[in-house]
């Protein structure tokens, strides 16, 4: 039947608009890569043409909202009774990212993802009891945030930054950086230091930037990146930290090295 004449204008009108976003921003060129994140970011943008200019965590949160929604099943007898609710599979996604973010890896072995659900679901909210294998089926088959390679036994999130997102959601909760501090020096590891930084605490916020200068102070080979890395951290703050810290950073920065 085709594509109807009314979302064929909307999108002659909104493409052009969104593809300049996505030039403007390196990020969202990055999250383009996946066409499932892509599809999300377009009805983003066609519902808040504005969003696209949300900060990257903020961004990521809605990206995250879109992919988790579905749709119940029409007939009751479809629907799975021992399940976890919304609320319980918004948390069960950062416990899994988490996981990914200390091993340094973008897919985890199916059997692991179980483990990481079964020590999970004990202390999430739900109004029906489940087993890790009904809780991972609904993970993968009631939204789009994860995937399943059936060849490999893997499972894997649509795209490496969802993965950051959630896993940092996950390091802000239990207010340890290790796995953002021993990789810090990457650059594949930068959002994820920074997102932290935007979102952490005053604890969470001083230690990272601690490690990031005790790094810088003991790597040469390493330093500038790390100073640049948390002197932008600074910039992402939204808590105080001790003026002596903020001083330290920033007389590594405009030290010549």
């Amino acid at each position: 039947m085709g594509t109807p004449r009314k979302a064929l204008e909307e999108r002659d009108v909104h493409e052009p608009r969104l593809l300049h976003e996505i030039a403007l921003r390196p990020h969202l060129a990055q999250l383009a890569t996946s066409d499932t994140v892509c599809d999300a970011m377009c009805s983003l943008f066609l519902d808040h043409p504005a969003a696209l200019a949300f900060r990257r965590g903020d961004l990521y949160g809605e990206l995250v909202t879109r992919l988790m929604t579905v749709t119940a099943p029409k007939d009751p007898a479809d629907r799975t009774e021992a399940t976890p609710g919304p609320l319980a599979q918004r948390l069960l996604y950062p416990a899994v990212a988490h996981r990914m973010l200390w091993q340094d890896t973008s897919a985890l072995a199916r059997q692991e993802v179980l483990d990481v659900i079964a020590k999970t679901l004990p202390s999430l909210p739900q109004t029906q009891p489940c087993n890790p294998e009904q809780a991972l089926t609904v993970l993968l088959t009631h939204g789009r945030l994860l995937q399943q390679d059936t060849d490999a036994d893997t499972v894997a999130f649509a795209h490496v930054g969802l993965r950051t997102y959630l896993g940092v959601e996950a390091i802000i909760s239990h207010g340890d950086p290790t796995p953002l501090t021993v990789n810090a020096h990457r650059d594949d590891w930068t959002d994820a230091v920074q997102l932290t930084a935007a979102g952490g605490d005053e604890r969470l916020s001083t230690r990272l930037l601690t490690e990031l200068v005790r790094r810088a102070d003991a790597e040469p080979e390493h330093r500038p990146h790390l100073v640049a890395l948390a002197a932008s951290c600074l910039d992402q703050l939204r808590c105080r930290v001790d003026p002596g810290l903020v001083q330290a950073v920033r007389s590594r920065a405009t030290a010549r090295y």
